[in-house]
């Protein structure tokens, strides 16, 4: 496109900088209070929209009443749980007022068993952190061709200075410093690596074919 004398060519060069180097204007928006802006109102709307629905609740089986919660409710929520870290706080306090909805105030078995699939006891509610938890697996669960990948990896490889990207689901991350990283890629990481934990739990195999598993 341009020749090796063109001074477009060299204008370009000279403010191109790498990924990597750019990576540090990120640091801005990983401050606490930039962050908590973008919550800001969240359960003060989860309330009104569940309040919409008080007078029919008692009319209502609980299918209907996963289906309101599910679909109507929680579905609001994915389009920043999907590109943001939600404060755990916050997750807690949604999930509390959609099981007050649920029992209508009466808790007649514990919250983890209505997040259970039918087939298994529970009613299918909305369990809020196994959704975060999930859209963070998906982030990296299409292989290399995915729009976000390299950036992803390259956020990755700022942990510790290791330049590892998916190598480190299977470190201790409780042994680790993950702030080099942002917080939404930290979440991947915790995400990726309780799910290898629990299947080398369930189904051991070799050192070799544990890492075989994510190359």
């Amino acid at each position: 496109m341009f020749s090796d004398e063109d001074p477009a060519r060299s204008q370009i060069e000279q403010y191109e900088e790498p990924l990597e180097d750019n990576l540090s204007d990120i640091s801005d928006i990983r401050t606490a209070d930039f962050q908590m802006k973008n919550w800001e109102g969240v359960v003060e709307k989860v309330c009104d929209k569940l309040s919409q629905w008080t007078w029919v609740l008692p009319q209502l089986f609980y299918r209907g009443r996963v289906l309101v919660t599910n679909k109507l409710i929680a579905s609001f929520l994915w389009p920043r749980f999907t590109v943001l870290e939600p404060p755990e706080p916050l997750i807690k306090e949604v999930q509390k007022r959609i099981v007050n909805f649920f029992w209508a105030g009466q808790h007649w078995t514990r919250a983890p068993v209505l997040y259970l699939p039918l087939q298994e006891g529970g009613q299918g509610l909305i369990d809020l952190s196994c959704r975060v938890r999930t859209f963070r697996l998906q982030r990296l669960l299409y292989g290399e061709e995915i729009a976000w990948a390299n950036m992803a990896y390259a956020l990755l490889r700022r942990v510790e200075d290791l330049n590892y990207d998916k190598h480190l689901f299977v470190l201790n991350l409780r042994e680790m410093d993950l702030s080099a990283t942002t917080l939404f890629y930290q979440s991947v990481l915790r995400a990726w690596s309780s799910v290898l934990r629990i299947n080398a739990q369930s189904f051991p195999y070799t050192e070799e074919e544990h890492s075989s598993t994510i190359l």
